[in-house]
């Protein structure tokens, strides 16, 4: 599994977390997802009175995953204490909340 390659120690938060963004957020190339470039997030999108679309093909509302997985993941990348001086286990971490933050924006926002 993903988890062990990117983090030395075998934890079982960090697989529960890698099962979800696998099968979620991480899981855009699979043949009904048919997406043409990375999510869109309306925190980097150009100011306008009615953003629908961020970049060439992100449309706000169209997230092809529970962005609750999402969420459920970071708690157990957080639960995990891992060694902060391991990169890999930074950089997913701030990665995963940083896509769980640009996700309530868009809901916040298409709510507006």
């Amino acid at each position: 599994l993903v988890a062990s390659c990117r983090v030395v120690r075998n934890v079982a938060k960090l697989q529960s977390a890698w099962k979800l963004l696998s099968a979620g957020p991480y899981n855009a190339s699979s043949s009904e997802n048919d997406l043409q470039g990375a999510m869109g997030s309306v925190i980097v999108a150009r100011p306008a009175w009615n953003i629908s679309q961020i970049g060439c093909c992100a449309v706000l509302t169209d997230l092809y995953y529970d962005p609750e997985d999402l969420v459920v993941a970071l708690g157990h990348l957080l639960g995990v204490g891992a060694d902060e001086s391991e990169a890999t286990y930074r950089f997913d971490t701030i990665n995963t909340a940083l896509q769980a933050v640009s996700n309530e924006a868009n809901a916040t926002y298409v709510k507006l």
